[in-house]
């Protein structure tokens, strides 16, 4: 076995991703930002998915599909993933309910340095009713799974993707 000197401190471990709703929407079946999935691409080619909710809040506004571990897994919609041009919903996603619904989950490796984290939102899929209503979203990562921790942000974005490298950590 290899030791460490006692100087050199070993890189902390981003397991937790932490997405918040940005949406300001009214009441509807869309109920504010729709996540499918969230996508671990290691430097390597290998996807990682989220496997554990932590924590999860809704934002208040209607919504149809409201089991935060919907989201865990392979996507759904995105049947094709990484091919992101045939999308179909139904079922198999988390609404989080407009401006102030959050979901931290879980991803079943480490994030490192020049990973992507993609963080699929259904908007413009298909569905029974229509077309999904495209929404923001914040993503964060972190060390640690409480909702109040320290969180690393990664940016907002407009679906259907959320993708971000992995800064130097």
């Amino acid at each position: 076995a290899t030791t460490q000197p006692d100087n050199i401190t070993p890189p902390p471990d981003y397991r937790f991703v932490r997405i918040d709703d940005l949406s300001d929407v009214t009441a509807s079946e869309d109920g504010g930002a729709d996540i499918d999935a969230v996508v671990l691409d290691k430097g390597d080619g290998s996807l990682i998915y989220a496997s554990s909710v932590e924590a999860a809040q809704h934002g208040g506004i209607d919504g149809l599909q409201l089991d935060p571990t919907d989201i865990l897994g392979a996507p759904d919609a995105f049947f094709e993933y990484p091919d992101l041009t045939n999308c179909a919903v139904d079922d198999g996603f988390m609404s989080l309910g407009g401006t102030g619904g959050f979901v931290v989950v879980r991803m079943d490796g480490l994030m490192e340095t020049g990973d992507t984290l993609t963080v699929l939102e259904v908007g413009g899929c298909t569905w029974s009713g229509g077309e999904a209503f495209v929404e923001e979203v914040q993503v964060s990562i972190s060390v640690g799974s409480e909702p109040t921790g320290t969180w690393l942000n990664l940016g907002s974005s407009i679906g259907p993707d959320a993708a971000f490298t992995i800064p130097s950590l």
